[in-house]
């Protein structure tokens, strides 16, 4: 014969504790995790800046390089990602999209960086 399960009122305020503490950090992370709309891109070439464009705005744009190669820039929905680029390793397009302050996408064969600054950046404080 099975016992019956006994729910003290200690269990339902620890449950009840847990969930909020979830629930609290999942919002946290909603709100906070996403673009923000006044981050800003930095693009540069060969040290040089090439542009400041916001995150806000949807755009697309290619670098050229020093070398003669190219990368394909796309600003899309508060994020930012290398589409194309005929650099040998294609690094820079693997890494994907990138909208919190302190992201960065390199590609060294061409000498490009580009770099999210301003807006929130989810951590306490970044080093420069």
């Amino acid at each position: 014969m099975k016992k019956p399960v006994v729910i003290r009122k200690n269990d339902v305020l620890l449950l009840t504790a847990v969930l909020f503490i979830c629930l609290a950090a999942a919002l946290g992370r909603l709100i906070a995790g996403g673009a923000n709309g006044n981050g800003m891109i930095l693009v540069t070439s060969d040290g040089r800046e090439i542009g400041r464009y916001p995150l806000s705005a949807d755009t697309e744009f290619v670098v050229e390089a020093p070398d003669g190669g190219s990368n394909t820039v796309v600003i899309r929905d508060g994020g930012c990602y290398v589409r194309e680029a005929d650099c040998p390793d294609g690094i820079c397009m693997r890494r994907g999209r990138i909208d919190k302050n302190g992201e960065s996408i390199v590609c060294l064969p061409h000498r490009l960086v580009i770099l999210v600054s301003g807006g929130e950046s989810g951590a306490d404080t970044i080093a420069e």
